[in-house]
């Protein structure tokens, strides 16, 4: 039995990241048929590596949503254009794929 954590890219083609979990024997037979499915697929180890690799990827993208007002507030205090923020974010190491995710590249 394999666990399975699945990141969905937009769902064009075949753009899912699956991290897997259980026993390697029962993986190995598998991985070809998720390499068909999805674009990167990662056995993480025993049951249960898959969902917890998964939870702890999504914790990393739940905070970095939830800082992207903060910032935007943030500049506001200091009178910052948001546009100019968000374009500068979207050039710089505050590029963030979760945002970029959800069809906001452009200023609204």
């Amino acid at each position: 039995m394999l666990d399975l954590g699945r990141r969905l890219a937009g769902r064009v083609g075949n753009t899912d990241d699956f991290m897997v979990g259980g026993e390697e024997a029962a993986f190995d037979p598998a991985e070809p048929v998720l390499k068909g499915l999805a674009s990167s697929v990662h056995y993480m180890g025993p049951a249960g590596s898959g969902v917890a690799t998964k939870l702890c990827n999504n914790l990393v993208a739940a905070i970095t949503i939830g800082a992207i007002p903060e910032a935007f507030a943030l500049a506001g205090k200091f009178g910052l254009d948001y546009k100019k923020l968000f374009n500068v974010m979207n050039s710089s190491s505050a590029k963030c794929y979760c945002r970029a995710g959800q069809g906001t590249t452009e200023w609204p």
